[in-house]
């Protein structure tokens, strides 16, 4: 049928009243008639209000259908001339999220069952949004996988092929030549993930369960060398062993310090 009607002329073409002054405020919208463009554009437009009338909105994909059976019809004008009229029916086909396209090749480069693991987890992460009821965006899901793309990739590259073979220590391999917000973006993400699939039972155990999101190394080096017994077997007040755990000029809490 759209082959058919492609190959009509102009003239061949009855509209109704509505579908006429639709190609007419459509012909005074396009500025350049001389071109060939012109002609396409207004032989499609044409041809869809003929065959489906000006009153109802036109399915995206039907448009391109039409304009994929002759070089003398063309989609795209049509589409955004009708979408600005609320008669256009998108196709969401056409309408791919970006970042959705870059997690779902992210995804499809890794073996199976990581590969549905990681899946697994986007998932989770997309039903998650910061209000309740609320999905997370894909531009937000995508952060978080690209922020552990390379540690997939060097796992995968010395033959992981499932998250249940990764423990502590490849976890804190993955983290030890980073520091400051590289490191705590790892960490956050690598946490996120094996705390989802663990969810979904995917894996037995967490190994990032003790990983910090902080570089601990960085307070220590600004913390003064103190250990927990010198604290306490000196004779000092109360006060005088909590100010010697504490840094003025950082505020390096406890917990940074480690018992001797």
């Amino acid at each position: 049928m759209l082959a058919l009607l492609g190959r009509r002329g102009l003239g061949e073409l009855p509209l109704t009243e509505g579908a006429r002054r639709l190609v007419e405020e459509f012909e005074r919208r396009i500025l350049d008639r001389q071109t060939p463009d012109y002609r396409k554009n207004i032989h499609t437009l044409t041809i869809l209000v003929h065959w489906l009338g000006a009153e109802n909105a036109i399915l995206e994909r039907d448009v391109h259908d039409l304009a994929s059976c002759s070089a003398t019809l063309a989609a795209k004008p049509v589409c955004q001339f009708l979408r600005s009229h609320g008669l256009l029916i998108d196709d969401p086909d056409r309408r791919q999220d970006v970042n959705l396209a870059w997690i779902q090749a992210a995804i499809s480069a890794r073996p199976d069952p990581l590969a549905s693991e990681v899946r697994a987890w986007v998932t989770l992460l997309r039903s998650r949004g910061r209000r309740e009821g609320e999905v997370r965006d894909y531009r937000s899901v995508r952060r978080y996988l690209a922020h552990i793309e390379p540690v997939l990739t060097a796992w995968t590259a010395v033959g992981v092929t499932t998250l249940r073979e990764i423990t502590t220590d490849h976890i804190e391999a993955a983290v030890a030549d980073l520091s400051g917000r590289d490191r705590q973006k790892v960490a956050v993400s690598l946490r996120s993930l094996f705390k989802a699939i663990k969810r979904e039972r995917m894996v037995f155990r967490d190994p990032t369960r003790h990983l910090s999101v902080g570089d601990l190394r960085r307070y220590r080096s600004l913390c003064p060398a103190i250990s927990w017994s010198d604290c306490w077997t000196r004779p000092r007040s109360r006060s005088a062993v909590w100010s010697s755990l504490w840094w003025p000029s950082t505020r390096c809490p406890v917990r940074s310090f480690v018992p001797s």
